[in-house]
């Protein structure tokens, strides 16, 4: 059975498959969620979200978590950022970027085996 993340937004329940979130972000106390065609809005807590995802998602500040299967890219071209394969463009300090760039690396090779 595929791993969800379910959440509530005004009463009603979703449950998102974990393979279609591309990120999440935190805003203040409410936890956006980027898919490829849509954002979903709901209040949580990155603690709590972060229990309930698995190895695939980073994360990488205090503002992102970022499924490592929808990163396309990871570049430094004055900026440091990670291109997301929704297009989306995340900009990092050096520091953070080369944690999540160190992550990233892993977790590929460990695909790779």
């Amino acid at each position: 059975m595929e791993k969800t993340l379910a959440f509530k937004i005004r009463g009603s329940v979703y449950a998102i498959p974990l393979r279609e979130i591309v990120y999440l972000e935190n805003r203040l106390r409410k936890i956006r969620i980027c898919l490829s065609g849509e954002d979903l809005e709901f209040y949580g807590t990155f603690d709590d979200v972060l229990q309930r995802l698995d190895e695939r998602f980073l994360r990488c500040s205090r503002s992102f978590i970022l499924n490592k299967d929808h990163i396309r890219a990871m570049r430094h071209c004055g900026q440091y950022e990670i291109l997301m394969d929704n297009g989306d463009r995340l900009l990092f300090s050096k520091k953070l970027f080369d944690r999540a760039k160190s992550d990233f690396d892993a977790y590929l090779r460990s695909k790779l085996q």
